[in-house]
Formats: C-alpha cells, sequence, structure tokens
C-alpha cells in the first residue's frame, strides 16, 4: 500500500510539473518545485516537532504494586 501511495503521489507531482511547464515554462515549474519542496520540508519539521513534543508531554507510568487488604501485624 505504502508503494503505491508514493507512486501516486510521484504521478501528481510529474503532471503537475508538466502542466506548468507546459503553461509557463520551464523556469516557472522548476521555480514551483522547488517552493513545493521547500514547503514540504517545513511541514514535515513542524510534524517531527509536534510528535517529539506530545511524546515528551505525556507522563510517565509507574509501575502498579499490589498492597495487601489486611495489614500484615
Amino acid at each position: 500500500m505504502v508503494g503505491s501511495a508514493w507512486r501516486f503521489v510521484a504521478c501528481v507531482i510529474g503532471f503537475g510539473f508538466g502542466a506548468v511547464w507546459m503553461t509557463a515554462g520551464l523556469g516557472s515549474a522548476i521555480l514551483s518545485l522547488l517552493c513545493a519542496a521547500f514547503a514540504y520540508g517545513i511541514a514535515a519539521a513542524f510534524e517531527r516537532r509536534r510528535t517529539a513534543a506530545s511524546a515528551r508531554a505525556r507522563p510517565r507510568q509507574t509501575q502498579r504494586t499490589e498492597v495487601a487488604a489486611e495489614p500484615g501485624w
């Protein structure tokens, strides 16, 4: 499933690159591709940062110890 998802993403990027190239020229297509890669990098960095922050925010789990119901006098 993951491999086919990456193929789909690659097809969409390739189609967008070709469409911009045919309508606005090669320079604009390359600039659009670079801007998209930059935005992807920023989004991935924020996602990693958010994941790391949520991992730090979780309270640590302590081990539960069984306590006898009757006092051991």
